[in-house]
């Protein structure tokens, strides 16, 4: 399924994060008849991350703490997110106790995670985390403060969401990042709050979010399986 945005206003704003959903793009774009260089992967999963191996449905790269390198949230399907903060010298460390304040992920170890997307919808200079879940507990706006996460999913208005993947998006072209889950939209205001919500259509159940340009029209467009 394909969602097509149409509006010239309706740009995403590029946030620094890089998901996994616009690096698989990235990894198309380099292995096609264009690439003249030679591209090789090393796997360096064993060196780089402390050994814990779970089932997921996701994972998404960011600069959650602002300290320019890129750090790594497994949602970590029936088991509590791992935060991966990056060391600087190519490896990763499990910062998940010390970074969840509000123990909304340690506490809820089954809650059923699917989706997570980071973007600086608040503009401070971090990436935040939104995790989507399917099951037991509603989907968590985590907001960064540095080093640690504040749970602030109520108090931005944003209801019980349940789903399987989530993006952020500027979908209505006013500048600020709004959530995307499934048919529906949830739109930030001036206040970095999400009052209302609007339906996409098109989507229903949705298992899978890419966002990426699809007619070369400069705009970014919204892809979705169901």
């Amino acid at each position: 399924m394909f969602i097509v945005s149409h509006s010239s206003a309706r740009r995403a704003l590029l946030p620094r994060t890089v998901a996994f959903s616009i690096l698989s793009g990235l990894m198309l774009s380099v292995m096609s008849p264009l690439a003249t260089a030679q591209i090789s992967f090393q796997n360096v999963t064993p060196s780089a991350l402390e050994g814990f191996a779970t089932e997921s449905w996701g994972g998404a790269w960011g600069d959650y703490n602002g300290d320019f390198w890129p750090d790594m949230i497994i949602p970590n399907h029936r088991e509590r997110p791992s935060v991966y903060k990056n060391n600087g010298d190519g490896t990763f460390t499990n910062v998940i106790l010390q970074a969840d304040t509000s123990k909304t992920w340690i506490s809820n170890r089954t809650a059923d995670h699917h989706g997570v997307a980071l973007a600086d919808f608040d503009g401070d200079g971090d990436d935040d985390v939104f995790t989507i879940t399917n099951g037991c507990c509603p989907s968590q706006l985590q907001v960064s403060y540095g080093e640690t996460f504040v749970d602030e999913t109520t108090s931005r208005g944003l209801p019980g969401i349940a789903g399987s993947s989530t993006q952020w998006m500027d979908w209505n072209g006013d500048g600020n990042l709004d959530i995307i889950n499934g048919d529906r939209v949830y739109l930030q205001d001036a206040s970095n709050n999400f009052p209302t919500s609007t339906i996409i259509g098109g989507c229903g159940r949705t298992y899978w979010t890419i966002l990426t340009d699809v007619n070369n029209d400069g705009v970014q467009d919204f892809v979705c399986t169901n």
